[in-house]
């Protein structure tokens, strides 16, 4: 899917956090599929999804590097993100590419 990055604050699930923090936005679909959410009249905080660990792998800009790798927590939902997007704090998006870039693709697997 395709990486975002955004400057975080207390997401979907309740909890504080700031760029420094390696955590993301999974897409709204796959977030209230899971469970509780605002819109179906539950509390997001109990959504089954936060807190939940996710590796996102992407090839290096130079190819001599191979994969780079990081790992994020899910703290928040993303309403511009389809299924397969994450949209992760500034630190984990600078780990894996340049934010100048704003958008890129990576795959990623839950842990």
């Amino acid at each position: 899917g395709d990486l975002t990055y955004f400057a975080p604050q207390v997401g979907a699930c309740g909890i504080a956090n700031t760029d420094a923090d390696a955590i993301c936005a999974v897409g709204w679909e796959l977030f209230d599929a899971a469970g509780p959410h605002a819109s179906n009249g539950g509390n997001p905080n109990h959504n089954p999804l936060c807190g939940k660990l996710i590796r996102v792998t992407r090839s290096a800009e130079d190819p001599r590097r191979g994969n780079i790798t990081v790992e994020v927590m899910v703290v928040d939902r993303c309403e511009g993100c389809s299924p397969t997007d994450l949209d992760l704090s500034t630190s984990a998006f600078g780990r894996l590419a340049l934010p100048s870039r704003g958008r890129v693709r990576a795959s990623w697997q839950w842990l």
